[in-house]
């Protein structure tokens, strides 16, 4: 899916979510157009020692960033150095799935026309809850027209 000279346009961002992605900090933004995660590069295999240290930094400014919108957003992004990972348009999504969990987790599944894709919303002393990312998530996601369905 690239655009003009290999550019693919990831459209506005609206809002964000800090998702955990295999013990890695990560962000789902929300755009005009599309689910664009957000993630960065393990130092930790590189740096063990400190690579625990950097973990809990990312986790923090994942939880920081998942507050902000618009422009604060993207330039938020790029300051702590997470890139673009993925793109899911919101043309290939059926539906979004949350669900409630053990102990205040909470799962968010992605159909698409292709595969389901799966995250649990992420929480750091001093960002969002994980309940506060989850009504301002639904409540996005229907204002865009994105079929959600909520599971206790």
């Amino acid at each position: 899916m690239g655009g003009e000279g290999g550019v693919v346009d990831l459209g506005r961002a609206l809002m964000a979510v800090y998702v955990s992605l295999y013990k890695r900090p990560g962000v789902l933004v929300l755009t005009d157009k599309a689910f664009v995660l957000y993630d960065k590069q393990s130092l930790k295999r590189l740096l063990p020692v400190v690579g625990d240290a950097l973990r809990i930094l990312d986790e923090k400014a994942a939880a920081e960033i998942s507050r902000l919108e618009g422009k604060e957003l993207v330039k938020a992004l790029k300051e702590h150095g997470f890139k673009p990972r993925s793109l899911l348009l919101y043309s290939d999504v059926r539906r979004v799935e949350i669900e409630k969990g053990l102990m205040g987790s909470i799962k968010l599944k992605i159909a698409t026309t292709k595969e389901d894709v799966e995250f649990r919303l992420g929480t750091f002393p001093g960002g969002p809850s994980r309940d506060e990312q989850r009504s301002r998530l639904v409540s996005k996601l229907r204002e865009l027209g994105i079929p959600v369905t909520e599971r206790a």
